[in-house]
């Protein structure tokens, strides 16, 4: 996708997903932090890319991605049998 104009750029419940679960909701980022939190999204945006299928699916709104076990569960709730959501990991990438 263009970077200047992405087809699905970050949201806002994705940057506070990212800021509460990977940097804790701290002001400060840290080296250590940073260096953690990247290992991990690295490996989320390689997957994006460069798995067609899958880029596919994130561009078309297809994966929630970044989403809590708990809100995925709260979504879920009251579905059909059967309904899931995609979402990426909170610990492993």
């Amino acid at each position: 996708q263009d970077v200047s104009n992405p087809s699905r750029p970050l949201s806002r419940y994705d940057l506070d997903y990212i800021h509460q679960h990977q940097f804790k909701g701290s002001q400060i980022v840290t080296t250590t932090s940073f260096t953690k939190f990247w290992d991990w999204f690295g490996k989320v945006m390689h997957s994006i890319r460069h798995q067609k299928p899958f880029l596919y699916l994130w561009l078309n709104g297809l994966v929630y991605g970044f989403i809590t076990k708990q809100d995925a569960e709260r979504l879920l709730s009251g579905q059909p049998v059967g309904t899931f959501v995609a979402r990426f990991s909170e610990r492993r990438a």
